[in-house]
């Protein structure tokens, strides 16, 4: 099992496994810091495979099935748009959008995604362009 951080949840191997499937970065960082916060949301000490596919499943409900692109990528950045899990896709092309629209662009190139990445890892605001 696996204990990242000090005041954390702990990760059952299965649950950690299923964390490693999200790219390495912020994403899974990100992805980290939501699943605990449904564990200690739910009262619990021990992230389970269970509760985090429950998280994925909140996510497709209310995030990722709504969300469509509304801007031109370059096809780089749909290559790269497109190896993020589906459960979170949709979310991660919503905040890649706004930061986008924030910064004045109307086309999201593998630079933009990289520069959001890197706004994201600054400032944990992923929601927040």
């Amino acid at each position: 099992m696996s204990k990242p951080a000090e005041n954390s949840p702990t990760w059952t191997p299965e649950a950690e496994a299923r964390l490693m499937q999200v790219p390495e970065g912020i994403m899974r960082e990100l992805t980290r810091q939501r699943v605990e916060g449904l564990a200690r949301q739910s009262g619990q000490t021990l992230v389970t495979l269970d509760l985090v596919e429950q998280k994925y499943r909140q996510w497709l409900i209310k995030g990722s099935a709504e969300a469509d692109n509304t801007m031109t990528w370059t096809t780089e950045a749909q290559e790269r748009i497109e190896r993020i899990p589906s459960f979170v896709r949709g979310m991660v092309v919503k905040a890649i959008e706004a930061y986008v629209t924030k910064q004045g662009l109307r086309v999201v190139s593998s630079e933009i995604v990289d520069e959001a990445k890197r706004f994201w890892a600054e400032t944990e605001r992923f929601h927040e362009p």
